[in-house]
């Protein structure tokens, strides 16, 4: 249960060593026992990063399990005090946040449905993640659909109760995002942006960045 509270605490994932230092205990066997029992259960899923896929120590660990991440944010310690908890923290930052997280993991979990989406289920591919260890704001891309025919699908997650409208500094950190990727990794690849959305793009100024949407019915055909 302590390795599924950091995890919750920390909505990009951590690598074993990350998780090992902050529950105070070695990174050793018992932790891979503890890590793969719980993965094993569909508690959480292990991914690889782009650059360290080899490196076992470099895969990054992200909770999955959609009650278990409700039940610690709104349900579990003082919020059990209050039956009414969830409905007093409609449309604050903790619930929205929590939308969006959830949301990404549905993407997540549905992954052959996007390929079908972007037509590429008869396409060679391997989905892994990246996480920038150079940039300040620590960029990181939770989906990129590398592919054998020399392109690569970096995705943007994006929850929005409507269509979503890309702003201009959202435009900006996806600009930035590409960039700092394309320049740690060395990648020749070209690079298409792919929109996951909930109920669509809308077009703009900034809509333009995206080569192909994805939306929440595309994960159900």
């Amino acid at each position: 249960m302590d390795v599924i509270k950091v995890l919750s605490n920390n909505k990009k994932g951590l690598t074993r060593k990350e998780i090992a230092e902050k529950l105070h205990i070695a990174n050793n066997g018992h932790l891979s026992s503890l890590l793969d029992d719980l993965i094993n259960c569909d508690f959480i899923r292990r991914y690889d990063v782009a650059g360290v896929r080899v490196k076992s120590n470099g895969s990054i660990y992200q909770l999955m399990d959609f009650f278990t991440s409700f039940y610690l944010h709104f349900v579990d310690g003082k919020r059990r005090k209050d039956p009414h908890y969830w409905s007093k923290t409609l449309n604050t930052p903790l619930q929205n946040t929590w939308y969006g997280l959830a949301y990404e993991r549905v993407c997540l979990s549905h992954i052959p449905q996007i390929l079908n989406a972007l037509h590429l289920d008869s396409v060679l591919t391997e989905c892994y993640s990246w996480r920038s260890y150079k940039s300040d704001d620590g960029a990181q891309i939770d989906l990129i659909i590398d592919r054998a025919d020399d392109m690569l699908n970096i995705c943007e997650v994006k929850y929005s109760r409507n269509e979503y409208t890309l702003s201009k500094a959202e435009y900006k950190k996806i600009g930035n995002r590409v960039e700092t990727f394309c320049q740690e990794t060395a990648t020749r690849k070209g690079i298409h942006v792919v929109m996951i959305t909930t109920f669509g793009l809308s077009e703009n100024e900034y809509s333009d960045i995206a080569q192909n949407v994805v939306n929440l019915n595309d994960m159900y055909k």
